[in-house]
Formats: structure tokens, C-alpha cells, sequence
């Protein structure tokens, strides 16, 4: 039986793995990838930007670094085939953890399962850093599980080194801590009189937060996410701070009303059996109304259900509680079926990848949402890069990549940074829209070249198209280029 369970977590991974595997389209892949390049060339874990001449030493906290590094050696050695590996490894991991537990649904319900869950994991998380805290949140929900049970030291040991790596590989960190909070105060909710309970479930807690202290910033991380959540700039540029329902965003529209749909189903089922799975979910589905980043706790929260009720479904299908009571015919139709749609999605996934992987020409033209100017960067290294170059905010990344040594005026970074107690992101938008003001701010930052996107062409290009005093020195139909 043991021997039985481990082969079906073998499974449960491969496929997860396969299902989730697909191309890296992330603009922020390139500013991680410099920020990992920097810090192994330098040995120095930067405390400000070290990009931007528009804000050069503001203080940051770089929350992602050591996975940053793990993606600069994994590009550098096996190029972005070991990036998409990474990602799908991961949130094959994530969901491996999650289900492996789950003894009382059969072999078939679980392998099913993974049609409905790697999609939505793969929507919210993608092929982004935001996979490791799906990793951290899987494990923590597990062993808080476990811990309810045995009040386990080594447990307390394993949850500090579990949040010591976490604060180093992605800010999501204290979305963990919030998470566990939650699942404590929750289990502590109709224990309140047993002080034992009570003092192990906060010796957990403060075990977690002091493995949150071993970092290169110290206290400094817990504030500055802190500060993230509370200065919501990005929840109005940025889709990965939105609300659950985003107005204009068809794709948030059903992706919020199958999450919606989902969360009604497992608090049905649970209310009256498991009251505290129940109560937990329509917390993190009600913050989750407010902001996309309480999605992946809720994520974390609805995979094991969705597992229990595709088992129900296929109970009563059946008509039969066990998997080697079903009839052999229908069972080998639906393994057929998963087989097919598990094949079929490799093949496209490999096939798309081998051909954009191989030309970063391809890859640049066929990235979305919009392609990255290949072209342009190409025309810049023969010519040469102006030290105050306008850029759009999804390619500064791209460009601090493709030129080490150069600062550029704005990156997906920077919508966090405050400058005199506005957001720098506005600063930004009211230059590219052409705002009242946008002439100072050029002459402020004495920027002489534009480099924007001729996809979605700026008020400012419009502008500076007319105005004698530009000229237009590169175009294509991915990005032009204006130099004063």
C-alpha cells in the first residue's frame, strides 16, 4: 500500500508537471535574471537600485535575490528551457504537496483532479516567482495539519527553516505568516480554554517569524512589504494587485466567477462537517475581493476540495465508493481521455517552446501580451544607449538585461517607489500620457530619447512626433525611437 502511494505521487507530480509546462512570458523575468546577474558578479546583495537614473539611490529591498540568482544560473545554463523547467517544477511541487495526503478519494479522482487544478494555478501564478510562495503556502497548510495532531518540535524546526528560506526567495513570505495567523486563530476559535493549545500554536508563530529574521535586510523586509500592502499604487497599474473583478479585464471576469463558483462549493460542503475549512475559505475569498494577492491562499485552501468533490462526481457516477469495484471499460476510457489531453498539451507546449526558444528574434516578436524590441536593442548596441532614455515601463527590465552597464528611467519595480510622497508610477504616467507638466519633468530628468511601444502609442510620441526639436532615429512595427 505504501509502495502504491508513492507511485501515485510520482504520477500526481509528472502530470502536474506536464500540464503546467509552457513558455515564460513574464517582463519581469529579465529584471530578475539582472538582478541575479549582478549579485553573482559582484557578491554583493544591492540595498537600493541599481537601475534607474531616475531614482538612483532610492533604498530597496530586493525580497526575491537568492531566486533571482537560482534564475540567473539556470539561464545562463540551460537558457530559458531552464526557466520554464523551474516553474513548472514548482508548481508541480506545489500541488504534489497538497494532494499526496489526501488518502480517502481514489487514484482516478486524483489524477482528474489535476485537469481542473493546474489551470487555475497556472492563471493566477503563471511561469512567475509567485510559484514559490504557492510552494511555501502548500507546505505551510500541510504542516499546520500535521502539527495539530503531534505539537511536534521538530515541526517548529522544519516551519523556522521553511520561513528562513521563504523571506530570501519571494516577498510572499508574509502572506505566509499572514496565512498561518489565520489558521491559528481559526483552530484556536473553540480551544480557547486549553492554554496549552493555545501557547504551542504561538510558539509555531513566533518560531515562523524569527526564521522571517535571517535575511540581508533584517527587520527592513517585514516593513517594506508591510509598506506594499499598504500603498496601493499597483492595485490601479498593475493586474497582480487588482481586485478579483477587474473591470475591463474579460479573462479576470470568468476567471473571478469560477473561483466565486468554486468557493460557494466548498463552503456548502464543509459548514456543517468542517465549519473552520469553511470559514477560512470565505475569509481569503472576501480579501481576495479587495486584492489578487490573497487569491493563492485561497488557491492553496480550494485545490484539496476540488479533489473531494471530483471524487463525489465520480462516486456517483459509478455508483461505486471504490476504485477496483468500477467496471474496467469506463475506466480505461477515462485514463485513455487524461492521457490524450496530458499528451496533447506536451506536445503543443514542447513545440512552441523549441520554436521560440531557439531565436531570440522569435521569442521577442511572439511575446505577450505585446512583443519586446528586439529590434530596437539591436540598433542600441550597434549605436549606442542614450544615459537618459525614456523606456516603457514593461521593457525596463528587458533593457537592463540586454545592457548591464546602463540606467534606464523606469522598470515593474518602480510603481512601489514614492518620491516626495507621490508615487514615481505617476510621475510616469502623467509623462507618457502628456499631462499637464510633462515638458518639466523631461527637462527635469534631461531625457533625450524615447523608446516606446508602437502597440500602444503614448499621447507623449504624438506629441513629440510634431515637435521639430525630435526626430524619429528608429521604427518598426514592435517599438520606435525618438532622440532629442
Amino acid at each position: 500500500m505504501e509502495k502504491r502511494k508513492k507511485v501515485v505521487t510520482i504520477i500526481i507530480f509528472f502530470l502536474s508537471f506536464l500540464l503546467s509546462l509552457r513558455i515564460v512570458y513574464d517582463f519581469d523575468l529579465w529584471m530578475h535574471l539582472a538582478v541575479g546577474r549582478f549579485i553573482w558578479m559582484t557578491r554583493i546583495i544591492p540595498t537600493q537600485d541599481i537601475f534607474s537614473f531616475s531614482q538612483p539611490t532610492y533604498p530597496y529591498v530586493y525580497h526575491s535575490w537568492l531566486t533571482e540568482v537560482i534564475l540567473y544560473f539556470l539561464y545562463t545554463h540551460f537558457g530559458l528551457w531552464g526557466i520554464s523547467i523551474f516553474y513548472s517544477s514548482l508548481l508541480a511541487l506545489g500541488i504534489t504537496i497538497l494532494l499526496s495526503t489526501y488518502k480517502k478519494t481514489t487514484f482516478l479522482s486524483l489524477f482528474f483532479s489535476l485537469l481542473f487544478i493546474v489551470p487555475l494555478v497556472s492563471f493566477i501564478v503563471y511561469q512567475r516567482t509567485q510559484a514559490i510562495s504557492f510552494v511555501g503556502l502548500s507546505l505551510v497548510l500541510i504542516l499546520f495539519q500535521l502539527y495539530k495532531i503531534t505539537y511536534s518540535k521538530w515541526i517548529l524546526f522544519i516551519f523556522s527553516i521553511l520561513f528562513m528560506l521563504w523571506v530570501n526567495l519571494h516577498g510572499g513570505f508574509l502572506l505566509g505568516l499572514a496565512f498561518l495567523a489565520t489558521l491559528i486563530a481559526i483552530e484556536t476559535g473553540k480551544t480557547f480554554l486549553h492554554l496549552r493549545n493555545i501557547r504551542n500554536y504561538i510558539l509555531l508563530f513566533i518560531c515562523s517569524l524569527a526564521g522571517t529574521l535571517i535575511n540581508p535586510y533584517g527587520v527592513r523586509t517585514h516593513l517594506e512589504a508591510i509598506w506594499l500592502l499598504i500603498h496601493q499604487v499597483s492595485a490601479i497599474k498593475n493586474p497582480d494587485w487588482a481586485p478579483l473583478f477587474t473591470r475591463g479585464l474579460s479573462s479576470s471576469l470568468l476567471f473571478g466567477i469560477c473561483i466565486s463558483i468554486l468557493c460557494c462549493i466548498v463552503v456548502f460542503r464543509t459548514l456543517k462537517t468542517r465549519p473552520k475549512q469553511a470559514i477560512i475559505t470565505l475569509i481569503f475569498y472576501i480579501f481576495s475581493l479587495f486584492s489578487r494577492r490573497f487569491i493563492l491562499p485561497l488557491i492553496v485552501l480550494l485545490i484539496p476540495e476540488i479533489t473531494l468533490t471530483v471524487d463525489d462526481m465520480f462516486k456517483k457516477i459509478f455508483a461505486i465508493k471504490r476504485i477496483r469495484s468500477y467496471s474496467l471499460v469506463p475506466v480505461y476510457v477515462a485514463l485513455s481521455t487524461l492521457a490524450l489531453i496530458v499528451i496533447g498539451h506536451t506536445v503543443q507546449s514542447v513545440y512552441r517552446m523549441h520554436s521560440e526558444y531557439t531565436s531570440q528574434q522569435v521569442y521577442a516578436a511572439r511575446f505577450l501580451p505585446y512583443a519586446l524590441p528586439y529590434g530596437a536593442t539591436q540598433y542600441m548596441k550597434r549605436n549606442g544607449v542614450s544615459p537618459r532614455l525614456l523606456n516603457d515601463a514593461n521593457w525596463g527590465g528587458y533593457l537592463e538585461w540586454n545592457f548591464p552597464n546602463k540606467r534606464f528611467f523606469f522598470d515593474g519595480r518602480m510603481d512601489t517607489f514614492y518620491s516626495n510622497g507621490e508615487s514615481f508610477a505617476n510621475v510616469y504616467m502623467r509623462l507618457i500620457s502628456a499631462e499637464s507638466g510633462w515638458e518639466s519633468i523631461l527637462d527635469n530628468y534631461q531625457i533625450d530619447t524615447v523608446l516606446a511601444s508602437t502597440n500602444k502609442l503614448w499621447p507623449l510620441i504624438v506629441l513629440l512626433k510634431k515637435d521639430p526639436h525630435w526626430t524619429i532615429v528608429y521604427n518598426d512595427n514592435v517599438s520606435i525611437i525618438l532622440q532629442r
